[in-house]
């Protein structure tokens, strides 16, 4: 999490800080930038859109491998546990490949997340408005692939994915962005300074069944915030 950034995202003169261990989703949202990172097919969406290459069948969406975590700035090898397969509840047929932390990659995420911390805590408004602004943008042009992989791993319609499933997630987002921007840091009462500063890491765990939605609004907050994370 001390790491220079590479994520087009973001410049290279920041801090970043990303901590994953994988549940039993085949993607999930975990970290982009300072917070939160893509993992599975959607990691792609967000790190490297470059690497999509447009927008993918369903079929072809997340059918492969993704047995690594993204901890401290890259993609890592978990320190034990056991592969996962994820199940399309429509075919019933394994779509994807994962692997299952254990309490050794939890540390490991948590550590890499504390030492981002200290910097990224100490970012202004501006800053993290115009992280918000750019993951807004960029979720919202990879929504197509985003539904795609949500019918794919929990089943629903691709009508619904794509009217509420995806979108629910990139209202979190600018929602948060709005908030932000207006949200009094400092006030004063009685003559005494009350600053707002960000907690530290933040642990977030989400459900199997509004993946985007849920995790967005975890992640956004955290992100607005200036709080790093582990996302599970």
């Amino acid at each position: 999490c001390s790491r220079k950034s590479r994520n087009p995202l973001f410049p290279d003169n920041v801090s970043t800080g990303h901590a994953v261990v994988h549940g039993t989703m085949g993607w999930r949202l975990i970290g982009i930038g300072f917070s939160v990172a893509i993992a599975g097919a959607i990691y792609r969406v967000f790190i490297n859109p470059q690497q999509a290459g447009g927008f993918l069948p369903v079929g072809r969406m997340i059918m492969e491998s993704r047995e690594h975590f993204y901890i401290d700035g890259r993609w890592v090898q978990p320190e034990a546990g056991q592969s996962h397969q994820v199940i399309n509840p429509a075919t019933e047929e394994p779509v994807a490949t994962i692997r299952l932390g254990d309490a050794a990659d939890v540390d490991r995420a948590v550590a890499a997340a504390r030492r981002a911390f200290a910097g990224f805590s100490e970012t202004s408004r501006e800053e993290r408005l115009a992280w918000l602004d750019r993951i807004a943008e960029i979720y919202e042009a990879r929504l197509e692939d985003m539904a795609q992989a949500i019918t794919l791993e929990m089943g629903a319609p691709i009508t619904l994915s794509r009217k509420a499933q995806a979108s629910a997630g990139l209202g979190h987002f600018r929602r948060m962005r709005d908030v932000l921007a207006g949200f009094p840091l400092e006030t004063t009462l009685s003559g005494n300074l009350i600053r707002r500063e960000p907690v530290g890491v933040c642990a977030l765990i989400t459900p199997w069944n509004w993946p985007m939605n849920q995790i967005a609004c975890k992640v956004a907050p955290a992100l607005a915030a200036g709080c790093t994370m582990v996302l599970k």
